[in-house]
């Protein structure tokens, strides 16, 4: 049976507002970060379509062009060749193609039997051909070492607001082995200090889509100029009046080094991590560098996997054993020793 066309005939027997009211509550069952990553995906189809002249398949609203018909999958099949050889990741292809096909799925919802192109075997077998012609190493975040941690924080302004900020996203960041989008959906409601230090409930985790959040312990450092819940409650200090806020943690700061409201995002989280890198000549570090840190060192340092795990938050030990493989690469190495 097709569960999908099944499901979709279904919806579609609905009244409007039903369905809208379903539309909207599937919607929310997204994490904020992947429907933004769909809109950019599909911006991005969409002028493509445009500079190619395929303007009947798209409509200009404010600016922004929107896909209104089905794509053809010649169409989906030459859009990832182009941007392949543009250099766009396979992974951004991938996340695209399933981009397009939730539109097309969104499009089924309200047209029985409507194809879905992404199904088709010439897109299957563009996306196969464009894996082997890239098949290499993935590309993983260098991870940054405590010494490179404290580094980059003493090199901070602390008399400044950014300073301030910039350190405690450093080192909450890798204490708490936070990815950068978790860093910048962070909210003061979700952070509590207790005796033994800070607990942190993660809502927006990539293993956690249910929103019932994770918690991780964050304890104090005996060493008072790196230690995350110092950094945290100097910051709360200079920023909120209410730690119970649903306010965002870490916020713009204005040239002028003004406090504001407004949210940083993912990209500028990493943004800030790569600079305060390039600070003291570290180069190539991003925002994933602060969790893939924090789970190295812990590895070298001998805690136990499952241990590292529970702040990880990692689900599949097959995943974490690939920072535990990067860690071990000179310290298990089988020459190591042999020719002393």
């Amino acid at each position: 049976m097709d569960t999908d066309r099944t499901n979709s005939t279904d919806l579609a027997t609905l009244d409007q507002v039903v369905r809208n009211k379903i539309t909207d509550t599937v919607a929310a069952s997204k994490a904020a970060n992947t429907l933004r990553a769909y809109q950019s995906d599909m911006r991005q189809v969409c002028r493509y379509l445009a500079d190619t002249g395929n303007t009947d398949l798209v409509r200009q609203t404010n600016g922004q062009w929107h896909l209104i018909k089905p794509m053809p999958a010649a169409l989906i099949a030459a859009y990832l060749v182009e941007r392949s050889e543009a250099g766009t990741a396979l992974t951004s292809l991938q996340r695209h193609v399933a981009s397009i096909s939730k539109w097309h799925q969104v499009v089924a919802a309200n047209q029985p039997g409507a194809a879905n192109p992404c199904k088709t075997q010439l897109v299957r077998d563009t996306l196969a051909g464009l894996r082997k012609q890239n098949q290499r190493q993935p590309d993983k975040a260098k991870p940054l070492t405590p010494g490179q941690v404290s580094a980059m924080v003493h090199a901070l302004d602390f008399y400044t607001l950014a300073g301030l900020r910039d350190r405690a996203i450093i080192l909450v960041g890798w204490c708490a082995a936070l990815r950068r989008s978790e860093l910048a959906n962070l909210k003061w409601s979700q952070i509590r200090f207790v005796p033994e230090g800070m607990q942190i409930t993660v809502m927006q985790a990539k293993t956690n889509a249910d929103g019932l959040g994770q918690v991780i312990g964050v304890p104090y450092q005996d060493n008072a100029a790196l230690c995350p819940v110092r950094a945290m409650v100097e910051w709360a200090k200079r920023t909120v009046a209410d730690l119970t806020s649903d306010r965002s943690v870490f916020v713009r700061i204005t040239h002028h080094d003004h406090h504001t409201h407004l949210a940083l995002s993912g990209q500028a989280v990493g943004n800030i991590v790569n600079a305060c890198a390039k600070r003291v000549g570290l180069d190539g570090y991003t925002g994933h560098s602060l969790r893939s840190g924090l789970a190295t060192a812990a590895i070298l340092a001998g805690q136990p996997e499952h241990q590292v795990m529970t702040t990880t938050r990692h689900r599949s030990q097959a995943v974490f054993r690939g920072y535990v493989h990067q860690a071990e690469l000179f310290t298990k190495a089988a020459s190591r020793g042999l020719l002393s």
